[in-house]
């Protein structure tokens, strides 16, 4: 007759331990302007990037607002459109920022996802 197997001790204790300690997470209170902007900001990549989004710029420091160009908001709606996304693109168009912001965004605004990319 077998017995179903246990956790150790030590661990058991830690997550009995842990488990009590642990509070309901706060929500904080938005008036109804920030909840739309919340809200067009999760349903729009493009705005929350032109919105909220900063870059340093090589040549002239510091932080500057991150305004898309034209082929940079398509990438975004391909990104959006199409499951997988090979580019064949020039140095200096900025697309490493762009698919940094993309994927701050999608991991900001969108639960269980899965981001790789690769630079070669």
């Amino acid at each position: 007759m077998s017995t179903a197997p246990t956790m150790p001790p030590d661990v058991s204790s830690y997550i009995r331990r842990n488990k009590r300690s642990r509070t309901a997470p706060s929500i904080a209170a938005v008036n109804e302007d920030q909840f739309h902007e919340i809200t067009r900001c999760a349903q729009s990549a493009i705005h929350f990037i032109m919105a909220y989004c900063l870059i340093t710029h090589p040549r002239y420091g510091g932080k500057m607002p991150f305004k898309l160009y034209k082929y940079q908001r398509q990438t975004i709606r391909h990104f959006l459109t199409h499951a997988y996304n090979v580019m064949l693109k020039s140095r200096q168009m900025g697309m490493t920022w762009v698919v940094a912001a993309y994927v701050l965004w999608l991991c900001m605004c969108h639960s269980d996802k899965n981001v790789l990319f690769i630079s070669i």
